[in-house]
C-alpha cells in the first residue's frame, strides 16, 4: 500500500513538473518577444550569453549547475528549460547542463534535476575529465590520450601546438584526430612548447592558426593541456 502511494505521489509530481515546463517555456518566449532584435531596430544588442569570470579552466564546473551559481537546485532546471524551449543562454560550459551524463543538454536533464531536488533521485555525477592527454613529454612528436565518451562518431579530437602562436596539428589538411571505439586517440605533431587537445563536436571548424587559446572556439566541449592548464582569456 505504501509503495502504491509513493508511486502516485511521484506521478503527480512529474505531471506538475511537465505543466511547469510548459508554463515556463511560454513565459520565457513572451519575455523574449518583448525585446526587439537588432535587425528590427538597427541597434546592436549585446549578446545575452557572456562569461562573468575573467578566466575558466577545463572541467571547472558542477554537473547539473546549468546557471553557474555553484549550486544544484530548481533554478538549474528552469535554466535548461529556457535554453531548450525559448532560445535562452546555453549552459557554460555545455557539459554543466548535462545532469544525467548522456552527453547532451535537453529536457531529460531538467527532469533529472527535478527528480534529484524534490524526489530524492540520484545526484548528478562529479565533473568528468572528458579528454585527457596521456604520458606526453617535452619534445615528443606523438600525442596520445583518452576521451571519456560513449558515442565516438559524434566527437573528434583536434590538437593545437603553440610556439609563437597556436597551430593546428598535424596539418591544415588533416586537422582531426579520430577517437577509437575504446576511447583512445593518437596523432603526430610538429615541435611545440604548449600542447592542447580539444574534444569537439561536429560543428567545430578548426582553421589553421590561432592568436588566442583554441578552447575559446564554438564547438569545443572540453580540453586538456600540457604542460599544465593555461588560463583561458576571454
Amino acid at each position: 500500500m505504501t509503495l502504491a502511494v509513493d508511486m502516485i505521489k511521484k506521478s503527480i509530481l512529474l505531471i506538475l513538473f511537465y505543466c511547469f515546463v510548459i508554463s515556463i517555456s511560454q513565459i520565457a518566449k513572451t519575455e523574449q518577444s518583448l525585446y526587439p532584435s537588432d535587425e528590427a531596430t538597427g541597434v546592436e544588442i549585446p549578446a545575452a550569453s557572456s562569461w562573468t569570470d575573467d578566466i575558466a579552466y577545463a572541467c571547472d564546473y558542477i554537473c547539473g549547475d546549468a546557471n553557474g551559481d555553484q549550486a544544484i537546485n530548481v533554478s538549474d532546471a528552469v535554466s535548461i528549460i529556457n535554453y531548450v524551449f525559448a532560445g535562452g543562454d546555453q549552459p557554460y560550459p555545455f557539459a554543466a547542463g548535462d545532469a544525467n551524463g548522456d552527453g547532451n543538454c535537453n529536457i531529460s536533464d531538467a527532469v533529472f534535476i527535478i527528480n534529484y531536488v524534490f524526489i530524492g533521485g540520484s545526484a548528478p555525477l562529479a565533473c568528468p575529465y572528458l579528454i585527457k592527454i596521456v604520458n606526453l613529454q617535452p619534445g615528443d612528436n606523438t600525442v596520445s590520450g583518452t576521451a571519456n565518451i560513449t558515442d565516438t562518431t559524434m566527437f573528434r579530437v583536434v590538437l593545437w601546438a603553440k610556439t609563437d602562436r597556436w597551430y593546428v596539428q598535424p596539418s591544415i589538411a588533416n586537422p582531426y584526430t579520430t577517437i577509437q571505439s575504446d576511447g583512445t586517440w593518437s596523432n603526430s605533431t610538429y615541435p611545440w612548447d604548449q600542447m592542447v587537445a580539444l574534444l569537439v563536436d561536429l560543428s567545430y571548424v578548426p582553421g589553421s592558426i590561432r592568436d588566442y587559446h583554441p578552447s575559446m572556439d564554438p564547438g569545443v566541449i572540453c580540453w586538456d593541456e600540457y604542460p599544465g592548464k593555461s588560463v583561458r582569456y576571454i
